[in-house]
């Protein structure tokens, strides 16, 4: 058995715990005869011995490192004292029972996630297991960090009485708002370490910036000195480990430029930045958990002392009793802030004007006509149209194209000027044809004089047949070259004769400024040049339906089986004047406008009379009525909910 008032005495003469713990190993293993005595601490990712003592140097447990992690934290997770027999343990050790060891496995009674093992070679008898786990289990008792004000002690508070912990802690849980909590961390850490500044961290779009500062109610981000903190900040916090200045460690280039820079202007001794998870960190791992364990940075504790060089033993168990409830309050403070709508939430939350006695009737008032107008909007029924814009021109028009390359040489009217069909409005110039026909003349001239000279030497021959036959064969040679040349001079005179740009259809000329714009312009075949329309007849409106809404057009015109779909319109020259028509034409195939939208064109028919301003080109802003009826809120809104079909549930249906 282990002598409990020996380990009583080390506690009371301020023995560090480390040496407690060796002590103990060592009691513990001479007290039940064991090769090894180990202390493990499970809190990082790598397990590691606080303290161990080994009964032979060389001895080594025959498992692998992997299999006895997982032992370890299955009984830190059963939260239960295990002995295991050789042929429990036997994975990784010998298989030979009588040489193979018993382990005793105890966790303590403690949140540190500590474990004690001890590795005992095999006894016999129920009795001796019974001795040994009670041994163990005073060991564990000794071991763990008691409660109340001793466990203070333990952790190296001495010093604060338990009124003043209680009073941080409720402190700096007082408040579930990110900056009023920042702000009591700060100022209530400072006043319970009594140390020079503390500095609190938060992490906002990706960069870590200094949300408080104790004893100072904002920050000055212009300041040197908060920058260079935010500097050093975002560089430790990135590695998500604490840092302690100074260090023995040798540090990067980079980060030892910024700290020496800060602590000369600054004049900090002790400086030390613990980060802030944005969960509670899970020590041990259940293997077979699903949950993620991805645990991200949310921010940081700065703790600063001018006066002195905190010894980090003597400081370790305070500043981490500070930094486990300061993480845990920054963490509540960010679920709670990260409710959706949180600011309208609390700002109406604290609002009293809407409900003051003087305000009331007036805010039922509005309530009551907004929820009329709702009811309205969803059961007041009116016909439904889509709306399109478009232009008012004249039924039977025309254009006059160039239809071959060349130059306007002369431009015969003029804007308004009222011409009958196949009357010539302008003479093309195509020089290239011209010098084309006169090859083709000139090469037929040659080839009627070339059979002349042949003609006259067949009958110079007589009656040699030779020379005759011969004669006759070139002859007739040059009467096909000349015949295919005879055609190609007369396709070359039906493009000379296109050269005089004649009108399609009898009407007015639209066209402005004709005789400015084209004489002596070098036009293309397919260049529109004069409109021509027929003013004195019908006039129709050409309107272009977005894609978003050709869907209602073309329901409306299944629905109506064949009828025409009525059109109200009117005249961006009279609007103050609404006409009717009715739809008589629909396009079978979208087109791109000239702002890249897909569109639709429609052709209406103008109902009855003619609107007064009949300009050709005129804007219009037509409704053309589907021929079904739906809510007026729908006929407003629709845009709303169609969009959300088009780009939010689409792409989550199946």
């Amino acid at each position: 058995m282990l002598n409990v008032d020996e380990f009583a005495k080390l506690s009371g003469h301020d023995v560090p715990r480390v040496e407690v713990c060796n002590r103990l190993m060592q009691r513990l293993a001479e007290a039940t005869g064991a090769d090894a005595a180990v202390l493990w601490s499970c809190c990082e990712e790598k397990f590691r011995p606080i303290s161990k003592h080994l009964a032979e140097p060389s001895f080594q447990l025959k498992m692998s490192e992997a299999d006895h992690s997982r032992m370890l934290s299955q009984v830190l997770n059963s939260r239960r004292s295990v002995l295991l027999r050789p042929e429990q343990a036997s994975a990784g050790g010998e298989s030979n029972h009588s040489r193979a060891p018993m382990i005793l496995l105890a966790p303590l009674q403690n949140p540190s996630y500590e474990v004690i093992e001890l590795i005992i070679r095999c006894n016999n008898g129920s009795a001796a297991d019974k001795e040994l786990m009670s041994t163990l289990q005073q060991a564990v008792e000794i071991a763990s960090v008691p409660s109340g004000e001793e466990t203070i002690q333990r952790q190296g508070l001495r010093g604060f009485d338990v009124v003043g912990l209680s009073k941080y802690v409720h402190g700096i849980h007082d408040s579930l708002e990110k900056k009023t909590t920042t702000s009591n961390i700060a100022n209530e850490t400072r006043l319970l370490l009594d140390c020079d500044r503390v500095v609190v961290v938060t992490k906002e779009r990706g960069k870590f910036k200094i949300s408080s500062i104790s004893g100072q109610p904002s920050v000055n981000r212009r300041s040197n000195t908060v920058r260079l903190l935010e500097k050093l900040a975002g560089l430790i916090l990135k590695t998500e480990k604490e840092f302690w200045y100074p260090t023995t460690d040798e540090l990067p280039r980079q980060l030892k430029s910024v700290i020496d820079e800060y602590s000369v202007i600054s004049a900090t001794r002790s400086l030390v930045i613990k980060p802030i998870f944005e969960k509670p960190e899970k020590h041990v791992e259940d293997p077979e958990s699903n949950e993620s364990s991805e645990n991200r940075v949310i921010g940081g504790v700065i703790f600063e002392h001018c006066n002195e060089q905190w010894e980090q033993e003597r400081v370790s168990g305070i500043l981490s009793f500070v930094h486990e409830h300061a993480s845990s309050a920054l963490r509540n403070a960010n679920q709670h802030n990260g409710l959706f709508l949180y600011p309208l939430w609390n700002l109406l939350g604290k609002s009293r004007i809407l409900t003051a006695p003087r305000i009331l009737p007036r805010t039922l008032m509005v309530l009551a006509a907004m929820t009329l107008a709702t009811l309205l909007l969803i059961f007041w029924r009116t016909p439904f149209y889509v709306s399109a814009d478009g232009i008012f021109v004249p039924q039977n028009r025309a254009w006059v194209y160039a239809g071959q390359h060349g130059d306007i040489e002369q431009v015969l009217v003029d804007h308004g000027a009222t011409v009958q069909k196949n009357q010539k409005l302008a003479k093309l110039s195509n020089r290239q044809l011209e010098i084309s026909m006169a090859e083709t003349q000139g090469r037929i001239d040659i080839l009627i004089e070339q059979q002349r000279e042949a003609e006259k030497k067949r009958f110079s021959f007589g009656s040699q047949q030779d020379g005759q036959q011969q004669l006759d064969e070139n002859i007739n040679s040059i009467k096909a070259e000349i015949k295919a040349l005879n055609q190609r001079l007369a396709m070359q005179g039906e493009l000379m004769e296109k050269t005089n740009l004649l009108s399609p259809i009898s009407g007015q000329i639209l066209s402005w400024d004709v005789k400015q714009k084209l004489v002596g312009r070098t036009v293309r075949p397919e260049q529109q040049l004069i409109e021509v329309a027929q003013v004195d007849g019908p006039w129709i409106l050409l309107v272009e339906v977005s894609d978003r809404r050709a869907g209602h057009l073309l329901r409306g015109l299944q629905e109506s089986k064949g009828g025409s779909l009525a059109v109200k319109f009117t005249l961006a020259a009279q609007p103050d004047q609404v006409y009717e028509g009715y739809v008589t034409k629909v396009g079978t195939a979208m087109h791109l406008s000239e702002e890249n939208q897909q569109m639709i064109r429609v052709e209406v028919a103008v109902d009855h009379q003619l609107p007064n301003v009949q300009q050709a080109g005129s804007g219009v802003t037509a409704k053309i009525y589907t021929g079904y009826d739906t809510s007026i809120g729908y006929l407003w809104l629709h845009d709303i909910p169609e969009a959300f079909h088009r780009y939010v549930s689409f792409y989550f249906a199946r």
